[in-house]
């Protein structure tokens, strides 16, 4: 929780919480696939069989595309991390090169 209250993002707080956001997408795409079923049914047999098709292929895009932003988002920061990691180790070879007579 300290990269929470980290001004000057130093640390990472979206790969803590990357496995919650999911979660979360996941509930409301079936509790919203549940909701359309339950009120095309309630308009009517054909609305109700219709979205009983349909609402479930949509809340499987829906999570997907959910899946793939929340992956694409992690790597950008793994990629950030990795790359303060190089920079660290660059810094320290040419420091230490420096000193080779």
């Amino acid at each position: 929780m300290d990269a929470l209250w980290d001004f000057s993002f130093k640390k990472f707080f979206a790969p803590k919480i990357a496995g919650i956001l999911y979660a979360f997408g996941i509930f409301f795409a079936v509790l919203s696939c549940l909701g359309l079923i339950g009120t095309n049914f309630w308009i009517g047999f054909l609305p109700g069989v219709g979205i009983l098709i349909i609402s479930p292929i949509v809340a499987l895009f829906w999570i997907i595309c959910i899946r793939i932003a929340l992956e694409g988002l992690i790597a950008v920061i793994r990629v950030a991390e990795e790359s303060i990691e190089i920079a660290k180790n660059i810094k320290m070879t040419a420091d230490n090169t420096n000193r080779i007579p």
